[in-house]
């Protein structure tokens, strides 16, 4: 695996440290989880954006809402 320096600030070097004396984790873990986790976060800020502004489309929001009721009797097939 490739590594590459990145400066940060002592803030964040103190709470780096805290983090890895309580979880035990090497500092490279605790950054990556907080990426992977900041990332996740951002995709869903952008989800819940978009469906706002569907919501604000009358006519692209009834689509969607027909299109979930039809998608929904596919899922009692078979049963």
């Amino acid at each position: 695996m490739s590594t590459a320096t990145v400066r940060i600030d002592s803030r964040t070097h103190k709470l780096l440290q805290e983090i890895k004396k309580n979880s035990g984790e090497p500092m490279q873990t605790i950054i990556s989880k907080a990426l992977e986790h900041y990332k996740e976060v951002q995709f869903w800020n952008e989800v819940s954006e978009a469906y706002l502004q569907l919501r604000t489309d009358k006519k692209a929001w009834r689509e969607e809402l027909n299109e979930r009721r039809l998608w929904s009797r596919t899922l009692k097939d078979g049963q």
